[in-house]
């Protein structure tokens, strides 16, 4: 099985690296697939499916957040007007 998580993988990063699209557009029905084939997962395989998909979103979403404050290319007053709206919007 890890063969496929690594071909996922693959196609979400040539998907969001050459196509522009969102990896989550690949890795979502992917694992849906993967989680309703196994028994122990398929009652729950959508919500399995969106929740890793967006915790991974939120590990690799803070490692660049990260990345970019060292280099000083974050603009951390403009975050601070957005964020109540970004908020807002997320709610």
């Amino acid at each position: 099985m890890g063969w496929e998580f690594a071909l996922i993988g693959l196609a979400a990063g040539f998907a969001a690296g050459y196509l522009g699209i969102g990896g989550g557009f690949v890795v979502v029905p992917a694992l849906l697939w993967i989680f309703g084939k196994d028994p122990a997962t398929a009652g729950g395989a959508a919500q399995l499916a969106v929740a890793t998909s967006l915790a991974t979103m939120l590990a690799t979403s803070l490692s660049s957040i990260i990345a970019h404050h060292r280099r000083g290319a974050v603009r951390w007053p403009v975050v601070r007007r957005l964020t109540p709206g970004l908020l807002a919007g997320a709610l």
